[in-house]
């Protein structure tokens, strides 16, 4: 899985031509976190299955949700 800075520089370096893409990256991931956003992958890795499994013994969705996308955002 690649990671989503790495992602977003590629693609500013191939349509900007921007030298600091990776600066760039994050930025835009630091605009989406002081948003309430995260990027995940779109389908889940085993972190995220297993932290999901854990929570799911809370029956609580939200808790279940909440620790799938802390375990995608891990690094």
């Amino acid at each position: 899985m690649s990671d989503a800075r790495t992602v977003i520089a590629k693609a500013l370096r191939e349509h900007t031509r921007v030298q600091a893409s990776l600066h760039c990256s994050e930025l835009i991931l630091a605009a989406l976190a002081e948003a309430g956003l995260v990027i995940v992958p779109r389908a889940p890795t085993e972190k995220m299955v297993d932290a999901g499994l854990r929570a799911s013994e809370a029956q609580s969705v939200r808790r279940i949700y909440f620790e799938m996308v802390r375990a995608a955002n891990e690094q």
